[in-house]
């Protein structure tokens, strides 16, 4: 699953091109990538499910997640360092919808191979890391 991050563009709900990103995000704009969060004092399962249900309406069992990729990246000289957990669910329920339009204009699901050239960098890195069968890659730190 990905989302598309709206673009920081001026306009108006509903008016095309899709409402400005919020001024606090530091989502990509105009850019695909995994549905995404911050915990908040839980643990990651549970900042999962939570961010599942808060941005996209979808209801996942804990049971139901693997842990499927990890990326430490920096996004740029002097940004903070993140540390990316990929999860896969086997199954959820709900409808899949867009629940924070300040954030994200739309879902859209694609095989790895179809892929837009629009994907933020980490979540590309996870998505071949994943395809290579690795546990763990890095992103912004330099080649190795």
């Amino acid at each position: 699953m990905r989302r598309r991050c709206s673009p920081p563009s001026p306009g108006r709900p509903g008016s095309d091109p899709p409402r400005p990103g919020h001024p606090d995000s530091t989502c990509a704009p105009d850019t695909w990538q995994f549905l995404a969060g911050h915990c908040e004092w839980e643990t990651a399962i549970d900042c999962l499910l939570r961010e599942t249900k808060e941005e996209a309406g979808l209801t996942i069992a804990p049971e139901d997640v693997d842990l499927v990729h990890t990326v430490h990246h920096v996004d740029s000289p002097g940004a903070r360092p993140r540390i990316a957990l990929v999860f896969q669910a086997r199954s959820w329920t709900g409808d899949l919808e867009v629940l924070e339009p300040d954030r994200c204009v739309e879902w859209r699901w694609w095989k790895p191979q179809d892929l837009p050239a629009e994907v933020v960098p980490y979540t590309r890195r996870a998505i071949d890391g994943i395809l290579r069968g690795r546990p763990y890659s890095e992103q912004g730190w330099g080649e190795r």
